[in-house]
This record gives structure tokens, C-alpha cells and sequence, in this order.
């Protein structure tokens, strides 16, 4: 799924969307580079960023659903 898609299928913000996009640069800096730019409380901070997307995209398929499913 394409980042920028996430705001109109899940509403999610333009700023949390830059967020995401930041990491994804961010991480393929890493890869390219060899070396790392983010610190382990980044690294913390983008799990538990990654752990709510899950989330809000679990209820917004489990929303989408319950409308289809009756």
C-alpha cells in the first residue's frame, strides 16, 4: 500500500504520513550506506508508530466488514 494512500482509506494525518515516509527514507539510507541513522529510541518510537497503523487498519477493515457483511 502506497503511504500516501493511507489518508484517504484510513483518515490517517499528512504529518503521520511524513512521519512514515521519513522512516522509509530513512531505512533506505541504511541499507545503501551501511551505516545507521535512526537511535534505539527512534527505533522504539517507529515500532509503536507501527504497532497503531496495524491497529487502526485492523478496525477499518473490521469496520468495512461489518457494513459489507449483512
Amino acid at each position: 500500500m502506497a503511504l500516501e494512500s493511507l489518508a484517504d482509506t484510513l483518515g490517517v494525518t499528512l504529518d503521520r504520513i511524513d512521519y512514515f515516509q521519513t522512516l522509509r527514507d530513512l531505512r533506505n539510507k541504511d541499507i545503501y550506506t551501511g551505516s545507521s541513522h535512526v537511535s534505539d529510541t527512534q527505533a522504539l518510537e517507529a515500532v509503536e508508530e507501527a504497532c497503531r497503523l496495524a491497529a487502526d487498519t485492523k478496525r477499518w477493515l473490521e469496520s468495512r466488514g461489518s457494513r459489507t457483511a449483512g
